[in-house]
């Protein structure tokens, strides 16, 4: 049974390093084991970088929104980056219960689906993410 939880006060954005296109879910799963693991292993470090970037807190539970402005407009599955880049951003985060929160499971944290948003000629392509607290709802 999860927990009723709404948004709290806490709230960081780190855009992502040298980052110009999000990682898929058909991208960790696709092709060898040993590209996957490298590619989870450097999303998982963006991941612990973010959180290491917002002082490190620790909260009660947490959301997660991905935004990804990408090169083209070429049509992108959204559920695709939701198994990819995002579940790889909130492992990093977790750091086995060390982190940011206990878990990334329903107690500790909501799905919040990545938004992409038009390419953009001036300021090019870019991942960033926006990290919200989650408090329980006293009953």
């Amino acid at each position: 049974m999860t927990r009723e939880l709404q948004l709290g006060a806490g709230t960081f954005e780190y855009v992502l390093p040298g980052v110009t296109r999000c990682l898929s879910a058909n991208e960790l799963n696709g092709g060898h084991w040993r590209v996957g693991a490298r590619l989870r292993k450097e999303w998982r470090g963006y991941g612990t970088a973010a959180w290491y970037a917002a002082g490190r807190p620790r909260w009660e539970g947490f959301t997660t929104a991905l935004h990804y402005r990408p090169r083209n407009r070429r049509v992108r599955d959204v559920e695709n980056l939701v198994g990819g880049a995002l579940k790889c951003l909130n492992d990093g985060m977790v750091l086995k219960g060390l982190g940011i929160a206990a878990d990334d499971n329903g107690a500790h944290y909501r799905t919040t689906l990545p938004v992409i948003h038009e390419p953009d000629n001036v300021f090019g392509p870019a991942v960033w993410v926006v990290v919200s607290e989650l408090v329980p709802v006293w009953p």
